[in-house]
């Protein structure tokens, strides 16, 4: 699991792209606005959660994250059982 500026840096997309894959989460402005909120180590965010400053942060990296993925997963209205499961599933692990 890497932070979301993790893949601004193109040697850390390299490194990761020869080590593994990269699986994209997606969610609303809103729901990761929602999520994130009580943490305090988001270094983007930091305490300012106002909802269109989310949404411009999601759409000034929405190109770049959508090209280095090697799979997209959507979140939106799915627990971490539901995610984890597609994400196993999506990468061959269940038969």
């Amino acid at each position: 699991s890497l932070g979301g500026g993790v893949v601004l840096r193109q040697e850390n997309i390299e490194m990761i792209k020869e080590k593994g894959v990269i699986v994209l989460l997606t969610a609303s402005a809103e729901t990761i606005r929602d999520r994130v909120k009580n943490d305090p180590t988001r270094p983007l965010l930091g305490d300012n959660f106002d909802l269109d400053y989310v949404k411009e942060l999601m759409k000034s990296r929405e190109e770049l994250y959508n090209s280095v993925a090697d799979v997209v997963i959507d979140t939106e209205n799915k627990n971490i059982d539901e995610i984890c499961k597609e994400i196993v599933e999506t990468l061959g692990f269940l038969n």
